[in-house]
C-alpha cells in the first residue's frame, strides 16, 4: 500500500512539471510572435483535464492558485490569451512549490491542523465589516492580518498607519481577530479584506507592490526582521535586495526566509512583474528604537521605489 501511494504522488507531481515545462514553451511562443503550436495547445488541456483523473487535490489547488477575479469575469479581466496564459504558469508555479513541501511535509497532520485551527469559515452576508480601508496615491499597499486581538501582532497597527500616511501608500488593517477568521489564510480569499487586494492590484491595477506586515514578541533571535518570498515566486528580485539595503543601513538585521515563508496573501495576490508581494516578520518589536528604524527604513524604502 505504501508502494503504491509513493508512486501516485510522484505521478501526480511529474505531470505538474510536465505542464509547466508545456505552458511555457506556449508562454516563450506567444511572446516571440511566433505561430501557435495547436498541438501543444491540446497536451495542455489533455493534461489539465487529466488531473481530475488522477486526484481531486491536484485541481482543488491550482484553483486555489487562480486569481478570483478570473472566476466573476469582473471588468473583462483578461483581454488577452497571453495573459491567461501567464497567470496559469504563475498560478502552477505556486501549485509545484506547495506540492514540493508537501512531500517533505507528508504525515506530520498535528503541525497542520495546529495552523488552521482558528480558521472559521463564515459566509459573506454574516461578516462585519472586519477592517479598515486608507486609500493612497503610491503603487504599494500596506497589510497587517493580525492587528487585532487576541492573537495579535503587537505595535503593527500604529506602525502601518505612520508609514502609510509619510509615503501615501495604500493600507490595509484588520478588524478582526484571527480568532474569527484569520485573513492570511487560503479561507479568507473570499473576504472583503482579500478582495480589496485583488481589486487594487489586479483589477483597478492601482498597486504593484503589496507589503504584509507582522510582528512577532521572539526575543532570543539574532535577526530584527525576516523577509518572506515564497521562494522567490512572489517578487522581481530588485524589490528584495534595495529592502535588505534599505534594512541594513537603518541599523537592522535582516534575513530571508529562516523561518517564514510567507502567508496566503503573499502567495495569492502575487503575480511578479506585475504585482509583487513580500512578507516581513519583524522580530521583538516591543523595543520603541527597533519600530522606530523600522519605521524609517521601510519609508525611505518605500519613496525610492521607481515603478
Amino acid at each position: 500500500m505504501v508502494i503504491v501511494l509513493s508512486f501516485k504522488v510522484r505521478l501526480k507531481y511529474l505531470s505538474l512539471i510536465r505542464l509547466y515545462s508545456e505552458i511555457n514553451k506556449l508562454e516563450e511562443s506567444i511572446r516571440s510572435g511566433g505561430s501557435i503550436d495547436f498541438n501543444l495547445v491540446k497536451r495542455i488541456a489533455k493534461k489539465l483535464r487529466s488531473f481530475d483523473i488522477l486526484e481531486n487535490g491536484v485541481s482543488h489547488t491550482l484553483l486555489w492558485a487562480f486569481p478570483f477575479a478570473i472566476f466573476l469575469e469582473e471588468e473583462k479581466f483578461f483581454k488577452k490569451k497571453k495573459s491567461l496564459i501567464r497567470f496559469l504558469r504563475t498560478s502552477l508555479e505556486k501549485v509545484i512549490m506547495e506540492r514540493n513541501k508537501a512531500l517533505w511535509d507528508r504525515g506530520n497532520k498535528e503541525s497542520f491542523e495546529r495552523i488552521m485551527r482558528f480558521d472559521l469559515p463564515l459566509p459573506l452576508e454574516d461578516l462585519i465589516r472586519g477592517f479598515e480601508y486608507i486609500e493612497g496615491k503610491k503603487p504599494v499597499l500596506l497589510t497587517t492580518p493580525h492587528a487585532q486581538a487576541p492573537l495579535q501582532d503587537a505595535f503593527v497597527e500604529e506602525f502601518v498607519k505612520r508609514v502609510a500616511r509619510k509615503t501615501a501608500a495604500y493600507a490595509l488593517i484588520s478588524r478582526l481577530s484571527r480568532v474569527y477568521i484569520d485573513y492570511n489564510r487560503k479561507i479568507a480569499r473570499v473576504t472583503p479584506f482579500r478582495r480589496i487586494i485583488e481589486r487594487l492590484s489586479l483589477v483597478e491595477k492601482k498597486i504593484k507592490l503589496i507589503l504584509d506586515i507582522h510582528s512577532t514578541s521572539n526575543t532570543e533571535s539574532e535577526h530584527d526582521v525576516e523577509i518572506g518570498i515564497f521562494g522567490g515566486l512572489s517578487v522581481s528580485r530588485r524589490y528584495v535586495v534595495k529592502l535588505f539595503e534599505k534594512l541594513v543601513e537603518y541599523g537592522l538585521r535582516p534575513v530571508i526566509e529562516k523561518k517564514y515563508v510567507g502567508g496566503d496573501i503573499i502567495r495569492y495576490h502575487s503575480f511578479p512583474p506585475f504585482v509583487n508581494a513580500i512578507q516581513l516578520e519583524f522580530i521583538d518589536f516591543s523595543r520603541a528604537k527597533k519600530r522606530k528604524a523600522a519605521e524609517k527604513a521601510l519609508i525611505d524604502y518605500i519613496l525610492s521605489l521607481k515603478f
